[in-house]
């Protein structure tokens, strides 16, 4: 009895990432609908999982370290969308909401009290200060604290907004760092979702925002769902 209850719970997909990651309800160029979407959407329903969207507009590569820490997770997989090397957070005072006025991310999934606020690393100047390699320094340390932390489960990785792996480090330390980087659960590690969606002005939520809408979203989860299956992820 046990084993048919378990047979009969669906999995969970768990979603973590930045804006790219979250969705939105555009389903075509400038068309809003009521509907929430991401690209999770449809690679959970191309498995039979049930989507858990933890992404949150202006998140970082550390969000998702510090959620993955933080947040409760049951059995299931993890799509990590890994955002722009340059953002990281910082402790707010204020609490942050992730559904906007903005109304194509107004009717996202709202996430658990939030006191983090968003910087750039090429916003500070530091003396002595190397921009490139701090950005390189602060994504591969990251996405190896990921793949620590999610060793022995299930999970996969693509890039949101640029191809993080496109960059050769100087500094000696940094170049280790990303030969460490295992790149068999990484979906193109040197191109990005808001590169592809840039391949076709249909794939984008409005002639002013370059984000990814559903269609767009639909066309890049079917290639995505392809590797997935190649790599017997799920």
């Amino acid at each position: 009895m046990l084993i048919n209850l378990r047979k009969n719970i669906m999995s969970k997909l768990y979603n973590l990432g930045c804006s790219v990651s979250y969705g939105n309800c555009a389903s075509e160029l400038n068309t809003l609908i009521d509907d929430h979407k991401s690209t999770s959407t449809y690679i959970a329903d191309y498995n039979n999982l049930k989507e858990v969207n933890y992404a949150s507009p202006g998140a970082g590569i550390d969000t998702v370290v510090r959620r993955l820490m933080t947040y409760d997770f049951e059995d299931g997989i993890y799509m990590i969308g890994l955002s722009h090397p340059a953002r990281f957070q910082y402790v707010s005072i204020r609490e942050k909401r992730y559904r906007t006025k903005r109304k194509a991310f107004s009717r996202g999934p709202e996430l658990p009290r939030d006191n983090f606020e968003t910087r750039k690393w090429n916003d500070i100047d530091f003396k002595y200060y190397d921009m490139e390699e701090q950005l390189a320094y602060h994504s591969f340390k990251n996405i190896l604290l990921i793949q620590k932390l999610l060793q022995g489960k299930k999970y996969f990785m693509y890039n949101t907004i640029n191809g993080i792996m496109n960059y050769k480090p100087k500094n000696w330390e940094v170049k280790k760092l990303k030969e460490q980087i295992d790149t068999i659960y990484y979906y193109q590690p040197e191109y990005s979702l808001f590169e592809f969606t840039l391949t076709n002005k249909e794939y984008q939520v409005a002639d002013e925002d370059q984000h990814t809408n559903h269609l767009g979203m639909l066309t890049y989860a079917e290639e995505l769902q392809e590797w997935i299956k190649d790599r017997k992820i799920i």
